[in-house]
């Protein structure tokens, strides 16, 4: 009988002396704020790559990140509000049509 996976989710294990190692420091989770911080540095125009190295996270999550802080900006630039100046006149030219 086979014996039960000891890392179910096959995630890598730390090394089990995880004292002072050279290299960067490797982070599980990262708050919002955390993510806005990054994001903010590669729209600023530094490198993927050495922010990806700095902070030990992959290119392609840093990517995700910039693109959906992107999207979420977007997306609210395009909303518009109940009570702006455009979507008030246009009520009261309606208004005066009916």
């Amino acid at each position: 009988m086979e014996e039960p996976m000891a890392n179910p989710k096959n995630n890598p294990k730390l090394p089990p002396n995880s004292g002072e190692q050279a290299g960067p420091k490797i982070i599980q989770r990262w708050s919002a704020a955390r993510r806005r911080e990054i994001v903010l540095r590669l729209l600023r125009g530094e490198s993927l790559d050495a922010i990806s190295w700095e902070i030990g996270v992959e290119v392609y999550r840093l990517e995700r990140w910039r693109d959906k802080a992107l999207a979420a900006m977007d997306a609210g630039l395009k909303e518009r509000a109940d009570d702006a100046p455009v979507q008030g006149g246009h009520d009261a030219v309606q208004r005066m049509l009916s």
